[in-house]
């Protein structure tokens, strides 16, 4: 890839993947470990609040859900911990980067649906912000291409809209407009903030293929002018070369099997008078 290729050459239109298959495979199959170990420790956390949420913050939701609803803390904890388990699990036995991708958007629909559901039976008046850093989680630590965050989080956000302007009733009708605001915002922000970290990510990769390459041609390169210095034992009368086996070849067979060079036979003016005098005349 050349420095001063344009990226629209390089990516796909509006997406942070490679434009050629190949290399967008290789990238994603030579940071698969680290992708893993990084969505191990962010589903971890992100499900961790739910895990270590106090008994009376526990009551407070109960005391104050719409139509009695409320889900037992033990259960809380046992659904939360069920579901990380499994995730986990699944992402760091995956066969294929396209598993890897599945297991992950399952997660962003699943953790955004428990967010959804808690807004959904928290009070009347009560508008949120904390919904926010569920965008800003899709955006900035999953470790999937923009196609697999845009989904989960377009559902999560349109649902939330559809909470605030149809279900909640807050003392100001501007802490609505300023919510509703909030998530477009975040959404679109997300969207370029993740498709620029991809696009770096992957132009990284590249630049590290490419030294990595040029390494390799270098290190080539110096094996074969080490092949051709020092002191080279020709025929006085022949001119053919022995080599390190104690095998005579041509001077230019000899040269050819140890670099670039190539021969094409013709015949100097001086041989050419001493050869082929008639010729000359």
């Amino acid at each position: 890839m050349s420095p001063f290729q344009p990226k629209d050459q390089i990516f796909v239109t509006f997406a942070d993947q490679l434009l050629d298959p190949d290399k967008e495979r290789a990238y994603r199959e030579h940071h698969s470990r680290s992708d893993v170990n990084q969505a191990t420790v962010f589903m971890f956390l992100s499900f961790l609040p739910i895990l270590i949420t106090p008994i009376n913050k526990m009551n407070y939701l109960r005391d104050n859900t719409e139509d009695g609803f409320f889900i037992s803390p033990v259960v809380i904890f046992l659904m939360a911990a069920v579901l990380i388990c499994a995730f986990i699990f699944a992402i760091r036995n995956f066969r294929s980067v396209k598993a890897f991708d599945a297991v992950l958007f399952v997660y962003m629909l699943v953790f955004g649906t428990m967010l959804v559901v808690n807004q959904y039976f928290r009070p009347a008046d009560y508008v949120g912000t904390m919904y926010i850093l569920y965008i800003f989680h899709n955006a900035f630590l999953m470790p999937t291409p923009l196609r697999v965050q845009v989904i989960p989080t377009t559902l999560y956000s349109c649902a939330m809209i559809l909470i605030i302007v149809l279900m909640r009733e807050p003392t100001y009708r501007s802490e609505s407009v300023n919510a509703v605001l909030a998530i477009c915002t975040f959404s679109v922000f997300g969207f370029f903030c993740a498709r620029f970290l991809g696009r770096t990510h992957r132009l990284r990769y590249l630049d590290f293929v490419r030294e990595r390459d040029l390494r390799a041609e270098l290190e080539e390169s110096l094996v074969t002018i080490k092949r051709l210095s020092g002191i080279l034992p020709i025929c006085s009368h022949c001119f053919n070369i022995r080599d390190e086996d104690d095998t005579w070849h041509r001077i230019e067979g000899f040269v050819q099997n140890r670099s670039d060079a190539r021969f094409s036979h013709t015949i100097c003016p001086t041989c050419v008078v001493t050869h082929y005098p008639d010729g000359e005349q």
